[in-house]
């Protein structure tokens, strides 16, 4: 018995790219890589943000550290870095005396509070954040510290540190109601048009009742 063959059509048209075609469409990947995708993400901002985090932190640090050891402490804060130290133990106490303030604090798992900031983060003014024995700030260079687009502010007569966010936004409601549903967080960067909260109103509510009484 003869074996009957299959045989299958193949469209003249079905081709695949050709070198050149990838090589153009590698190009243009590679241009849209270099000079659009930047605009759309920055890892800068993300650095600037944990950078005066960070600081905000050590700052607190910082002035807890001279109310729990009844020592006054200070930040010693250059553009790129900070440390925070002590003036040197006497006895039980501290030397007011000394001047070269060369005890470290140490943060709660041990480590010396000091840190270098990352590429192109630079924070201003510089100078010594000293903090007395009451916690409050006692002498600076100024009241309020700035990395990137990000501030940070000292409150001289308590102490308490703040990060500012980078813009402050007030978004008006027309009807009055309670918050039912909020979409974003403290700090999150949020888009035009995007949807930030959800108000349930009474007043529309009531609105709604009356108007489907009406129409019965």
């Amino acid at each position: 018995m003869r074996r009957s063959a299959t045989y299958r059509a193949h469209p003249a048209d079905r081709r695949g790219f050709t070198l050149i075609e990838l090589v153009v469409v590698i190009t243009i990947t590679g241009v849209l890589a270099a000079y659009v995708a930047p605009r759309f993400w920055s890892q800068q901002t993300f650095s600037d943000r944990g950078y005066v985090d960070e600081l905000a932190a050590a700052l607190r640090a910082t002035q807890k550290a001279a109310v729990i050891t009844g020592c006054p402490a200070r930040l010693s804060l250059a553009s790129s870095s900070f440390v925070a130290t002590q003036q040197a133990a006497s006895g039980n106490a501290c030397n007011l005396a000394d001047t070269t303030w060369p005890t470290p604090i140490v943060s709660a798992d041990g480590s010396a509070i000091q840190d270098t900031a990352p590429a192109n983060t630079t924070a201003a003014p510089t100078g010594v954040f000293q903090f007395d024995t009451q916690g409050r700030l006692s002498s600076s260079p100024g009241a309020t510290i700035t990395v990137g687009t990000h501030t940070l502010s000292i409150i001289a007569g308590t102490g308490l540190v703040q990060v500012q966010p980078a813009q402050m936004v007030q978004v008006p409601i027309a009807v009055p109601g309670q918050l039912k549903k909020l979409y974003v967080r403290e700090g999150q960067a949020v888009k035009k048009h995007q949807i930030l909260a959800e108000f349930a109103s009474l007043e529309l509510a009531s609105r709604r009742v009356e108007a489907t009484a009406e129409a019965k």
